[in-house]
């Protein structure tokens, strides 16, 4: 029995979006569940990629509404500590 592992990513830039498409694409059990972004554009795109997760522009509303398992920080190194925190 495969445990369902609900993903989410903070940071839907091209490495964000790349490491997402992977673990949910090919990794058995692994589902997008959430994904903030503050870019309105990325986050239209992200809707479009993944139309099952959770769309955020704040990472504390995704944190309390979809229920993840584990986060994908893919933002700039300055910003991973503030987001590791939470």
């Amino acid at each position: 029995m495969t445990k369902t592992i609900r993903m989410g990513l903070v940071g839907y830039g091209l490495r964000g979006r790349y490491l997402l498409g992977m673990a949910a694409r090919q990794w058995d059990g692994v589902t997008a569940a959430g994904i903030c972004e503050i870019l309105p554009d990325s986050l239209d795109q992200a809707r479009k990629d993944f139309p099952e997760a959770g769309h955020f522009a704040d990472i504390d509303a995704m944190l309390d509404a979809a229920g993840l398992d584990a986060l994908l920080i893919e933002t700039p190194a300055q910003l991973h500590a503030g987001f590791a925190v939470k």
